[in-house]
């Protein structure tokens, strides 16, 4: 067992002890040493009591002292004056006086009276009840110690916040297709056939749909649409900034990426805001074709490389395969996709 002392030197160099009085300050003494090791939250405390020794026990058990009324008189008659400082909340004493009694009983008036002024009295069997009590059971922490731990918190709540920005990224946006006012004043839903006219202008032509297949673009035609990203229905919708490509894959002719105008492509949207977008139907051979809108928060898509990796992709495919394998490709790429599939067509008479 490892051996616990505490006892005053040179007794006289303390001023009010002496050899034959020195042992009741060892609690005081050895609770002020823990405190100060442990940085405990208590300021001030008044301790008698004599630590023994002499078990070799780590849990020092604290022995009765004499003159305890005397201590417990002068320490009311000081506190009890008026101008003197607040006294400490804490008197730690013995649990037994010398001749066995308890000190909550023996001493109940003198400890009553000095509850009234604000001094608790409480009797300890251990030196680790005493500790116990002021918050003095561990080694405080140094300056080292104490920067690791503040640097692990700090890590920690990095880690915590992007993980909630990845989290809150990573949402869905819902984009819709939305009706859009023409010059000529109908309302039409989108996606929609635009043809120039001679004098001027532009025609919005009616869909042309067979009954069997998907919706035809002739040659010559524009692909027009605008499309709704996202709603506006809690605080983060409030602030997101959506941004925005356009992803055009022909079974034959291949895939592109095209980005939108400058000021919407570089400063992004605000949720439930919309954007519109046109390109011609160029000539080329009749042939199925997808449209795919993709949906981001925070930064603009880097089209380069969504290009680059497409066509790594599906340049190696069947064109009967590459729709289907961009679609499911694509699905992954953003949170949110809008997709819309149609079929290029020269001179069909039945969409003239």
């Amino acid at each position: 067992m490892p051996q616990v002392a505490l006892a005053i030197v040179n007794p006289g160099d303390v001023t009010g002890l002496a050899p034959d009085n020195s042992a009741s300050a060892e609690l005081g003494l050895a609770l002020a040493k823990l405190m100060y090791i442990a940085q405990s939250p208590a300021a001030l405390v008044i301790a008698t009591g004599a630590l023994d020794t002499g078990g070799g026990e780590a849990n020092v058990r604290i022995r009765p002292i004499h003159h305890l009324r005397t201590k417990l008189s002068h320490v009311l008659e000081y506190f009890g004056q008026p101008g003197v400082s607040s006294p400490p909340e804490l008197f730690f004493t013995p649990e037994t006086d010398v001749d066995g009694a308890l000190v909550v009983q023996k001493y109940a008036e003198l400890i009553a009276c000095l509850r009234t002024i604000g001094i608790i009295v409480v009797p300890v069997g251990t030196l680790r009840d005493a500790a116990a009590k002021l918050g003095a059971m561990r080694i405080a922490a140094g300056a080292r110690q104490r920067w690791g731990r503040r640097a692990i918190i700090a890590a920690g709540l990095l880690a915590t916040m992007m993980l909630g920005l990845f989290v809150a990224s990573e949402r869905s946006i819902v984009l819709e297709f939305m009706p859009r006012a023409f010059a000529d004043g109908r309302i039409v839903e989108t996606p929609v056939r635009l043809r120039e006219l001679v004098e001027g202008g532009e025609h919005v032509a009616p869909p042309c749909t067979p009954s069997h297949g998907l919706p035809l673009f002739q040659v010559g035609e524009q692909f027009a649409a605008e499309v709704r990203s996202g709603d506006v229905d809690g605080w983060m919708e409030a602030i997101d900034r959506h941004y925005h490509v356009l992803v055009a894959v022909s079974a034959k002719s291949g895939s592109k990426v095209l980005t939108l105008p400058a000021p919407t492509n570089a400063t992004g949207i605000k949720a439930g805001d919309t954007i519109r977008y046109r390109f011609d139907i160029v000539d080329g051979p009749d042939e199925d074709n997808l449209i795919v809108v993709l949906a981001r928060r925070w930064r603009p898509f880097d089209a380069e490389r969504l290009s680059t990796e497409l066509h790594h992709r599906l340049d190696h495919l069947q064109p009967t395969e590459r729709l289907a394998a961009a679609r499911a490709y694509l699905a992954s790429v953003a949170p949110g996709a809008l997709e819309f599939m149609f079929r290029t067509v020269k001179g069909d008479p039945s969409c003239l």
